[in-house]
């Protein structure tokens, strides 16, 4: 996995690439987003809400049944005062998700749902996606072990740890200051000053992944 230190020094290396890559479109609709689930008390019954969260998030392209999906948006209301969630909180919700059985018919671990699900909550808790997978050069998931299919708690127990140690380079690439002239050529060019840093953060690290990907 990699470090601080090698995260700042990617992100430097790739700047103009990375803003390059972004579009104010995904930044504006980020911002509805956050802005209507703060404003608004019954999420869950949000139908445009819902809509615009599936496409921005691409759920709708996940072969995901429609019984998760209106789960997950009752989750999301359930859960929308919990800023300072759990790994318990974590847990139920997977568990919770994981009775919904895909549009094959198959079990299908929606980790990174769940932390996009989570920071809506609170815009600072980090996304994991592939992409910020690859940046960080996490290993895979476990799906095996000893010739025994892997239990979704052993794929929580990894996928929870992958986040935690998301949580504990962000904290530390702000407070290295190493990426301020990338923060303000972002602001500048999304007009974004309102914006937490670990959003302005995430975007960027998914910026990243993406041309990593190309």
């Amino acid at each position: 996995m990699k470090t601080s230190t090698e995260i700042i020094d990617l992100i430097k290396e790739n700047e103009i690439l990375i803003l390059n890559n972004l579009s104010n479109e995904s930044v504006e609709v980020y911002k509805y987003i956050i802005s209507t689930f703060q404003k608004t008390s019954e999420i869950s019954k949000d139908e445009v809400f819902k809509f615009l969260f599936r496409s921005f998030y691409r759920l709708d392209n996940a072969g995901l049944s429609i019984e998760f999906k209106n789960d997950y948006f009752e989750i999301l209301q359930k859960y929308r005062n919990e800023k300072e969630y759990t790994d318990d909180t974590i847990i139920n919700i997977a568990k919770r998700l994981d009775k919904f059985p895909t549009l094959k018919n198959t079990s299908s671990f929606q980790f990174s749902f769940i932390t996009k699900l989570l920071n809506t909550i609170n815009v600072d808790s980090p996304i994991w996606d592939s992409e910020v997978r690859s940046v960080f050069n996490f290993p895979n998931l476990p799906y095996k072990n000893r010739n025994i299919k892997a239990t979704l708690d052993d794929k929580l127990k990894v996928a929870i740890t992958q986040l935690s140690y998301l949580k504990g380079v962000f904290k530390e690439i702000e407070d290295s200051n190493e990426l301020n002239k990338i923060i303000q050529k972002f602001d500048s060019k999304f007009n974004t000053c309102e914006m937490s840093f670990n959003k302005k953060l995430d975007f960027i690290l998914w910026s990243t992944g993406k041309i990593m990907k190309k």
